[in-house]
């Protein structure tokens, strides 16, 4: 994975590209699509035929997720989302507002959650969750196996964080602010094998959660206090489940 991806990431780097830059969108989805080609490989080499068909069968299949589980998948986020909102309000801070793009034009909602989708969630999940995970928790306890690849899944966002115009950048390197979304993609993993164990191993479970966590961060602005806040409600949550 990070053989494919930081090829792709740092060429982009080297090249000093914006990320609005063609060839920076190019490199960046190559990047991304890192755990989907191994995972990929993986299946060719490893599985047989009936594997390989449940395997595909865990990413689109509703049926592996009951009603409960797709409710906590798909709320989760929002209600501590909401929580952070009413915490701003009574600290006197601006609270949870939507982005200036979404309130000029509500129907850039639908593109939004289009490229939400295929940017990040389908193709990093089906190689972290859909391959990573399983081998993992064969050898560790779900926590420390969350722990592992949530702390594997942060190092491999490195070159995201040298092109110019990623959110990423925007926290430059070594700050607070990127020590901050770096730790919280380690709860975020805890929280989404969580999920996963409790949806028959679904893929699109860990697919839609991870949806959930891009599309918010794109929908909603939050202060420094919120942002902060919000990191640590998914933290005490992600903790008290284990």
């Amino acid at each position: 994975v990070f053989g494919w991806s930081w090829l792709f990431g740092f060429l982009a780097v080297s090249l000093d590209l914006n990320a609005s830059h063609p060839a920076a969108a190019v490199l960046r989805i190559l990047h991304g699509m890192g755990p989907t080609i191994t995972a990929a490989a993986l299946l060719i080499r490893y599985a047989d035929s009936q594997e390989r068909r449940e395997f595909v069968h865990r990413i689109y299949s509703l049926k592996r997720i009951s009603p409960k589980w797709l409710s906590v998948t798909g709320l989760l986020l929002p209600v501590l989302l909401g929580i952070t909102h009413l915490f701003e309000i009574f600290s006197r801070e601006p609270g949870v507002q939507f982005a200036a793009e979404v309130q000029s034009n509500l129907f850039s909602i639908l593109p939004l959650a289009g490229f939400t989708v295929f940017f990040g969630p389908l193709p990093e999940e089906i190689g972290w969750r859909g391959v990573a995970l399983d081998g993992l928790q064969r050898r560790y306890s779900p926590f420390i196996s969350s722990t592992l690849l949530g702390s594997l899944w942060a190092i491999w966002h490195l070159p995201l964080f040298f092109i110019e115009g990623t959110y990423q950048n925007s926290l430059t390197f070594g700050s607070l602010q990127s020590w901050m979304y770096l730790t919280a993609i380690i709860f975020n993993s805890l929280l989404i094998t969580w999920i996963y164990n409790h949806t028959d191993r679904s893929i699109l479970s860990a697919i839609l959660f991870h949806f959930m966590t891009n599309f918010l961060g794109e929908l909603f602005i939050l202060s420094p206090s919120g942002e902060a806040t919000y990191y640590v409600l998914q933290a005490c949550f992600a903790l008290s489940i284990y």
